[in-house]
């Protein structure tokens, strides 16, 4: 479509005499055929792109989970020799009180 699109603003804007030299009869062709190739490397180039773009924010939300799993669980590693720590208070406190 877009080729359509770009081959028939190239033959509008083409002179009326640019048409009928018998030294340049493909000229109009060739322009058109260039520019959808163009079209088509930037299309292409853009999808690249953003394919690109969507694995770095894959990566990146992987990479975020990975850290806050770990934070989790450098937390609970906290909290259970925290609570340990607490019990043994808490037995020592009881055996010197008991004694």
């Amino acid at each position: 479509m877009r080729f359509l699109l770009v081959a028939a603003a190239i033959l509008a804007a083409a002179p009326a005499g640019a048409q009928e030299k018998k030294s340049e009869p493909n000229a109009v062709e060739r322009t058109a055929k260039k520019a959808a190739d163009a079209t088509e490397r930037t299309a292409t180039r853009a999808a690249n792109a953003t394919e690109r773009t969507a694995k770095r924010a894959a990566n990146a939300t992987e990479r975020t989970a990975k850290r806050a799993t770990g934070a989790v669980e450098r937390g609970a590693k906290k909290t259970g020799k925290a609570l340990e720590n607490a019990a043994e208070k808490t037995d020592n406190w009881v055996k010197q009180k008991t004694q």
